[in-house]
């Protein structure tokens, strides 16, 4: 297989992710005379902030995901390819993909991230985690077939394990999404199984910190732990969970909690590749400042669409319209590297 990309005399962008910054940073582009490649293992664009909804049944995932082809149909000289990037070769300005190779002038690198386990494998293995419109639509599912199960179980015990709902994880998406499953249980549950009551759904938000919305104001964290309270869910605080065991969470006090479903929304790490501690990355998978082969990608040409300090970046409020400003305009120095800094495999 091949990419087919056309040959052209025109400098040519390859933009690996189809995020918000990646799509912000082709938009920017599409006056520039560049040509741009976007490559994505999807061909549409998610909208994260909802995939809580489409999780519990709120929304239909058509709701937020958008065709890339349609929304960059209008750029002259626009390619999209779906795939996943398996190697970056910056001393060839060239990258592997999984349906072929593809030379570049200008690389942006703007992948996301995964669920951080903290390697925990069974938590892993387990847990239901929710990064993307396939990830929500497989932890709706898995809800509503619990609460199927649930009608028939033989014993009241059987039927309380399959109605416990754990989210692990207190950011932003664990209380969004512990307030909508709250919102199922108060609206949904007694009209669509009124053979189920609500009192049997218990909805538990597991914090390892003293608050949840920890990264916000004092305020902001009180009222949201409040209002979680109000409508029902069990906020366990001061509290991490260290495994899973025999459909029972392990907490850190080695309690057992006999809690059925899992969610898993913790803090993220960037996109999966393998080999990181051998290019200078810890196993929570950040770079490490100072490590050679991953100064290579400060090359003229190699970017990655993120979001720098304020006092930095121009005025814009995009990761992609700021990546987009260093690609139009001086480049930087290259960056002094080892001869050893070839290539990058990612998986």
């Amino acid at each position: 297989m091949s990419l087919n990309i056309p040959a052209t005399t025109r400098k040519r962008v390859v933009v690996i992710g189809g995020g918000f910054g990646g799509m912000k940073l082709i938009d920017s582009l599409r006056r520039s005379g560049f040509q741009l490649v976007l490559i994505d293992q999807n061909n549409y664009h998610q909208f994260q902030p909802l995939l809580y909804q489409v999780a519990t049944a709120g929304l239909n995932p058509g709701s937020i995901a958008f065709p890339f082809r349609k929304d960059f149909r209008h750029i002259p000289d626009f390619h999209f390819r779906m795939a996943r990037v398996t190697r970056i070769v910056p001393r060839e300005n060239q990258i592997e993909t999984t349906i072929g190779s593809l030379g570049y002038d200008y690389l942006v690198i703007a992948a996301g991230t995964t669920t951080n386990y903290y390697g925990m494998q069974n938590i892993q293995a387990h847990a239901l985690p929710m990064k993307s419109v396939t990830e929500a639509m497989a932890l709706r599912n898995h809800i509503l077939t619990k609460f199927e199960e649930a009608l028939t179980a033989d014993d009241a015990t059987k039927r309380q394990r399959l109605l416990n709902l754990v989210v692990v994880g207190g950011g932003a998406t664990g209380v969004e999404i512990s307030g909508a499953l709250a919102e199922m249980k108060r609206y949904v549950l007694q009209k669509d199984y009124p053979d189920l009551t609500s009192a049997t759904l218990h909805i538990y938000l597991v914090e390892g910190t003293s608050k949840v919305l920890g990264n916000m104001s004092p305020e902001a964290s009180e009222k949201a732990g409040g209002f979680l309270s109000r409508m029902g869910v069990k906020l366990l605080l001061d509290t991490r969970v260290t495994d899973y065991r025999d459909g029972a969470i392990v907490l850190a006090n080695d309690r057992n909690s006999d809690l059925g479903k899992r969610g898993y929304s913790p803090p993220v790490r960037r996109y999966s590749r393998s080999g990181d501690r051998q290019r200078g990355q810890n196993t929570d998978r950040r770079i490490l400042p100072g490590e050679k082969s991953i100064q290579y990608l400060r090359y003229r040409g190699h970017c990655t669409a993120k979001r720098t300090r304020l006092s930095q970046r121009p005025s814009t409020s995009s990761p992609g319209s700021f990546t987009a400003g260093k690609i139009t305009g001086p480049q930087p120095v290259p960056a002094r590297t080892s001869s050893t800094a070839t290539t990058f495999p990612l998986s």
